[in-house]
């Protein structure tokens, strides 16, 4: 089966999502990345996998996306680097062979605009086949 990792593991979005794939997969299938692997002790003691990285440690996020077949890239915080965090993610994911990204943007007003730079288009047309 493949392995999908979920970023934020430590966040709301990111552990409620591993716990939901949980009730559905093996724990040998999933991976979680956080910057402090030590916050995520309750989905290791679940049996998922927990990697450390940060969005702004490029060489970190390739070695935690090695093996990993499907990404779920959880947004950055509102107030940092959003765009440059997004991209290191997408670039490492490529680097390591990651097939398949879906991202969760932060939720904002109807009709403002998208806070990622990254463009849908942009994304699609980086995808692996």
């Amino acid at each position: 089966m493949a392995k999908i990792l979920v970023t934020g593991a430590t966040g709301n979005i990111g552990r409620k999502t591993l716990q939901h794939l949980l009730k559905r997969l093996p724990a040998s299938d999933l991976v979680g990345l956080a910057r402090d692997p030590a916050k995520a002790a309750d989905l290791a003691a679940d049996r998922i996998e927990i990697r450390q990285g940060d969005y702004l440690d490029y060489d970190g996020l390739v070695r935690a996306f090695e093996g990993i077949d499907k990404l779920m890239l959880v947004s950055a915080t509102a107030f940092t680097d959003r765009n440059t965090q997004h991209q290191n993610a997408i670039s490492a994911a490529r680097q390591a062979g990651v097939k398949h990204i879906v991202y969760m943007p932060i939720i904002h007003e109807a009709g403002s605009p998208s806070p990622c730079r990254i463009s849908p288009s942009r994304i699609c047309s980086s995808r692996k086949n």
